[in-house]
């Protein structure tokens, strides 16, 4: 309807001060119309027929035909539902990588997702290549192939945030650190730690939540910090603020 409504100007339109023959004047119309669609058609922007979200950082940018050999490869690695593929430099030592994410499954509140991360012979070293790795023109993923990350919902000042949870770690006792933090219920063995937590939780979205090999140690990842700290009865101890900059 739309389209019929802006052609309608245009298939009608005739100079006023030159007359025209009426099969000329139809003619005239069935051109301006197939212009029209024509520009229309070219014009437009083409819908995504892969339907999968990317994200390519500089100078780690696929080809339409390289993102569909990865899409392939991804799936013959078990990951089916493919939601999006992104490029990236693995830190400390920047190798570049390709990571492709499954779609969400929610389980109450996990979030589960199939993550896989994928080299090029473009990008990286073949001699690296595992013997059991699977491959597909210049692209392959080495063995265990698909790592399946589970992130637990917590609601956090009125708002949702989904965050990496250790699976050693019970919900009770992450919902216990969770509010402590957002509450600012912690003790510091530094001023200076205190400081830096200061500026961090006034906008508390934890991304991650690790528990280290001592009994109640753990680490907290917010934005481009890691705080250490110790969960002792109902108190967090915190031992340590650092800045990563992964």
């Amino acid at each position: 309807m739309k389209l019929s409504l802006f052609l309608l100007p245009l298939v009608c339109y005739q100079d006023v001060r030159t007359p025209m023959k009426p099969v000329l004047k139809s003619l005239r119309c069935v051109i301006l119309s197939l212009a029209v669609i024509s520009f229309s058609v070219h014009a437009g922007v083409a819908p995504n027929p892969l339907q999968v979200k990317t994200k390519f950082e500089s100078g780690l940018r696929l080809t339409p035909d390289q993102l569909k050999t990865v899409l392939s490869l991804a799936r013959r690695c078990g990951i089916t539902n493919i939601a999006s593929v992104e490029s990236f430099r693995f830190i400390p030592v920047p190798i570049p990588r390709i990571r492709v994410e499954s779609a969400e499954e929610k389980r109450g509140r996990r979030v589960l997702i199939n993550v896989l991360n994928m080299k090029f012979s473009a990008w990286n070293d073949e001699t690296e290549i595992h013997p059991k790795a699977k491959r597909l023109r210049g692209f392959w993923v080495d063995p265990p192939y698909v790592e399946i990350q589970i992130s637990t919902l917590f609601k956090i000042n009125g708002l949702l945030a989904k965050v990496y949870v250790d699976k050693v770690i019970t919900i009770e006792v992450a919902d216990k650190i969770m509010e402590a933090f957002a509450k600012k219920a912690v003790r510091f063995k530094s001023k200076s730690d205190e400081r830096k937590f200061d500026g961090l939780v006034s906008e508390f979205v934890p991304t991650s939540l690790i528990s280290e090999k001592e009994e109640n140690r753990y680490r907290i990842r917010i934005s481009n910090h890691v705080i250490l700290f110790n969960l002792i009865g109902e108190q967090i101890v915190i031992e340590a603020v650092a800045r990563v900059e992964v």
